[in-house]
């Protein structure tokens, strides 16, 4: 269960009483409190969405946290019904009786009545007596008069939860990466010099990492399977980004999903991709590899700039929080959307950030290494996501301008404009090459870049709070905590022109990003190394305060154990295992899952040249919906598509000498079955 939260989402829990037929009157199948989910007619489960303001939404089809509900019984066949955190869910008295969760309180909208239907199911009564119903986007409602209009919901109890759905094998990268971060914490507190320490918790992050990237072998819907199969096309044409490699049938050409020449996202991290696909083969691993090797990095940079803006326990806790993250661990696995962009995007712009970092610290002959360094990630950084990557000049720039003593002097507007000259040669090269070579599809992308502030883009939207609401899903901890942290970081930090960079940096971002119409997860990520060592100062000041206060515990070796268990379970709250086991296993899944589906087609999806013959001539058909991008990142095929042709199509591919192969699903015209030159693939529908 989670925690009550005012802002997270909740779910509606409905619920019956049995009558005479077999039950005492007053009796249940269900007890008091029981975990359960509701099914609708449509064979999704009820959700309550944080994304549309914790209302309530049948259109999922496995089971998460938002898709838990529990229910309390009253009087006269009445239930109220509460979300995994404790609120309670309602009809809304100003939204033309929708359903919503997140109230704090019982009353009159809170209650509902149940009676069960002759179908095995339940329907469900509001405290004015309408029926509640399904609108056109399935949105919960009650709006009907009569039960014969009212929905129908099917409801089961919530699986007792097995103690690991992940194999010894599995799980042994995690455990060799704990040991390894159990043995750098135990030696960063015995030793004076910190260089074991560092590496053993480098390794450790890795190890971990390994273990998320390693869960699943197949691609992750949505972003990653594009990324994916764009970066193999780069492998052997890097400045020719395309996903539909060889389109043989007509195309949208500024389609990001099913377009010829892509250029939604900018192609640094695609590049990385392609490189490591090219030594260690097309295979999800060395796809994921960079974003693992970036990821680990970033948990050196955090340690960095915390040792020399704070103090070395302050960097180490904050890197220690980051290696753990399980939001870390899923983007970098590719779970999350945005996925290896956004750790590429975080590991250039923390890493021009820690090279300002040193560039302030250092010496006069050291300087110019990091004004390069700095110049160059930002860069970098542009060439992953666009102009946020010139975050460093911010709080750098402004640094200056309040700072007495450098607000007139030359010399530190020229050092920045240097770095800035080296950024803009970084990237621009690669803006004018697109907007010459790909014209059409390169002013698209620009203009649809602008749009993201002022329009919602594919539907991700959200008011300006946005982002501090979702804050928890980051960071593991609500926003109060997390600004209280915030606060602490900033009283901790022993250099003004730090205070005010890493001030403009984060309000910055929150401020451009909370403006903005489109809103994503990930769009804040950016700044999250600072967060994460904004945890790891306040643990330094409250260890500092409690447990190594001499006053309390006298012996060096009590203040390591209590140090050591407190740092340890504060960890294991952010790994959150439990999570990581629900996005990665069956675990609360049936067979009608997305994740079920890719577990039963991607065997044969990898297997098709091998088992059917198909070649790089051929172009597949009426493959599971969102499969055919996989199959193309798997295979070596001309083409792959999710339709089943029609005769002209199948007759102009014909005429132009095209191979074709397609699944099938039992259903195939006349035309398709007779062609004894088709190759038919069998055993791959999940529904046969």
């Amino acid at each position: 269960m989670k925690h009550l939260h005012n802002y997270t989402p909740f779910a509606i829990v409905l619920f019956f009483l049995l009558g005479l037929g077999g039950c005492k009157k007053g009796e249940s199948a269900f007890k008091n409190n029981s975990e359960i989910t509701i099914k609708g007619t449509n064979k999704l489960y009820v959700c309550a969405d944080k994304h549309l303001n914790n209302q309530l939404i049948v259109n999922r089809n496995s089971i998460g946290e938002w898709e838990k509900f529990s229910v309390h019984f009253l009087q006269d066949n009445k239930v109220t019904l509460r979300a995994s955190d404790y609120s309670y869910v309602g009809v809304a008295h100003d939204r033309e009786g929708l359903l919503y969760a997140g109230y704090s309180e019982t009353d009159n909208n809170t209650v509902f009545k149940i009676t069960d239907s002759d179908s095995g199911g339940f329907i469900f009564q509001d405290y004015k007596d309408k029926y509640v119903s399904l609108d056109t986007n399935n949105l919960l409602i009650t709006d009907k008069e009569n039960i014969a209009d009212a929905h129908i919901f099917f409801l089961n109890e919530v699986p007792a939860k097995k103690f690991s759905y992940f194999s010894f094998n599995q799980l042994f990268p995690l455990i060799i990466g704990l040991i390894l971060l159990f043995a750098s914490l135990v030696t960063f507190q015995y030793q004076e010099k910190k260089k074991l320490s560092i590496v053993l918790l480098l390794l450790g992050g890795f190890s971990v990492r390994l273990f998320t990237a390693l869960l699943n072998s197949h691609l992750n819907l949505w972003d990653e399977q594009f990324h994916a199969l764009v970066a193999k096309n780069m492998m052997d044409a890097p400045f020719f980004p395309t996903l539909y490699k060889n389109p043989v049938l007509p195309f949208d050409q500024t389609s990001w999903v099913g377009g010829h020449i892509w250029l939604h996202k900018q192609p640094l991290f695609l590049w990385q991709m392609a490189l490591s696909m090219k030594i260690f083969g097309v295979n999800t691993l060395a796809m994921r590899l960079p974003s693992m090797i970036m990821s680990t990095i970033i948990i050196f940079f955090i340690y960095r700039i915390g040792t020399i803006s704070i103090n070395k326990i302050a960097g180490f806790f904050g890197a220690l929080f980051f290696a753990l993250s399980n939001f870390v661990l899923e983007i970098t696995a590719g779970t999350i959307h945005t996925d290896h962009n956004d750790i590429a995007f975080l590991f250039y712009v923390s890493a021009s950030i820690w090279a300002w970092i040193e560039y302030e610290t250092s010496n006069l002959s050291r300087k110019r290494y990091f004004l390069l360094l700095i110049g160059l990630f930002s860069g970098c950084a542009i060439l992953v996501k666009w102009l946020t990557g010139l975050l460093v000049f911010s709080g750098w720039g402004l640094s200056i301008i309040l700072s007495k003593e450098r607000r007139w002097k030359w010399v530190h507007y020229r050092n920045l404009l240097i770095s800035l000259f080296i950024a803009v040669i970084v990237f621009l090269p690669w803006q004018i090459y697109i907007l010459n070579a790909f014209p059409t599809v390169s002013h698209y992308e620009f203009s649809l870049n602008a749009k993201h502030f002022f329009e919602v883009i594919e539907g991700h939207g959200g008011d300006f709070w946005w982002h501090f609401d979702i804050a928890k899903e980051i960071y593991g901890i609500n926003i109060y905590l997390l600004l209280f942290c915030t606060g602490i970081f900033f009283i901790s930090l022993n250099n003004r022109l730090f205070k005010t960079a890493f001030v403009t940096y984060i309000v910055l971002v929150y401020l451009f990003f909370g403006i903005a119409a489109t809103k994503m997860i990930a769009f804040t990520f950016c700044v999250s190394f600072l967060l994460y060592l904004a945890m790891g100062a306040t643990i330094d000041k409250l260890l500092k305060i409690i447990i190594l206060n001499p006053e309390y515990l006298q012996k060096k070796i009590y203040n390591v154990i209590y140090t050591t268990l407190v740092l340890a379970i504060l960890s294991g709250f952010n790994l959150d295992i439990e999570k990581i086991q629900e996005n990665h296993t069956m675990w609360e899944k049936d067979e009608t899952s997305f994740f079920y589906k890719r577990l039963s087609t991607t065997p044969d999806i990898k297997n098709l040249a091998e088992k059917f013959g198909i070649t790089k001539d051929h172009v597949i058909f009426n493959c599971e919906p969102d499969d055919n991008i996989p199959i193309m990142f798997f295979n070596d095929v001309a083409a792959a598509y999710s339709f089943i042709p029609d005769f002209n199509t199948y007759t102009h591919l014909k005429q132009k000498g095209h191979k074709i192969a397609i699944f099938n699903n039992g259903e195939l015209p006349s035309y398709l079955m007779t062609d004894k030159d088709i190759i038919k693939v069998s055993g791959y529908w999940t529904d046969l």
